[in-house]
């Protein structure tokens, strides 16, 4: 399994791997038409359609039968299930991270610790 990977248990009956690197995210930003940077720290200011997206370019790695309709419907299963979208957007944040391709700590968020 790669460093840059976060299994989520039990989503809609099925452990999944979500997996960002630099191919997951060239994909990401040619299905979004700009850059990820325009993506917002704060998962509120993520549009249904980005986070559709995210959501679909973590998956698509290991299920390449993974579809955007697919990764709504597995969106929509998350939220019936009474989880927040916030958290799909955390595991995001992370796998950036995990892939080396953002600072472990943001300077500019706010919720940072000031020096």
């Amino acid at each position: 399994m790669p460093a840059n990977t976060i299994t989520v248990e039990g989503w809609d009956g099925k452990d999944r791997e979500l997996i960002y690197n630099i191919n997951t995210l060239a994909d990401l930003e040619k299905s979004l038409g700009y850059p990820i940077t325009r993506i917002s720290a704060d998962p509120l200011m993520v549009g249904v359609v980005a986070m559709r997206c995210i959501v679909w370019a973590g998956l698509k790695t290991r299920d390449r039968k993974m579809t955007q309709i697919r990764a709504g419907d597995l969106i929509q299963a998350w939220v019936d299930g009474g989880k927040k979208l916030s958290e799909l957007f955390d595991f995001f944040k992370e796998g950036m991270k995990m892939a080396g391709l953002v600072d472990e700590e943001d300077e500019d968020d706010p919720d940072s610790p000031p020096d």
